[in-house]
């Protein structure tokens, strides 16, 4: 991830590494949900990989900027949760489940650890 160097968040990761990074795509009902240790980065090619224009706002020098930084995220773990059913399907599955006929969801949902 691209940040400034002097932000409240990299502050807060410089005293206390543990993080999560989520990721949500409601209309297809998937989520993921990543644990890790992160750290603040100088990377000039991983910078310019991830630069895009908008990111000219907060920093006016571009990749040249002294107050751009990267956070690298070392994960520990995983999770995610992936459902293809529609909406409909779904609460019908809650209300079935709701009466004991049938289980609640059906998707897919697994940890995977790193560490």
């Amino acid at each position: 991830f691209i940040t400034r160097k002097d932000s409240p968040k990299v502050s807060e990761i410089k005293k206390h590494t543990q993080v999560n990074v989520s990721f949500s795509n409601p209309n297809n009902v998937a989520f993921v949900s990543i644990r890790g240790h992160a750290e603040v980065v100088q990377d000039k090619d991983k910078a310019k990989e991830l630069w895009n224009p908008y990111l000219k706002a907060w920093f006016p020098q571009e990749l040249d900027d002294p107050n751009l930084g990267l956070l690298r995220v070392i994960i520990d773990g995983a999770e995610y949760w992936d459902s293809a059913s529609s909406f409909v399907v779904r609460v019908v599955g809650y209300v079935k489940a709701a009466f004991g006929n049938a289980s609640t969801l059906e998707g897919d949902n697994k940890k995977v650890n790193f560490s």
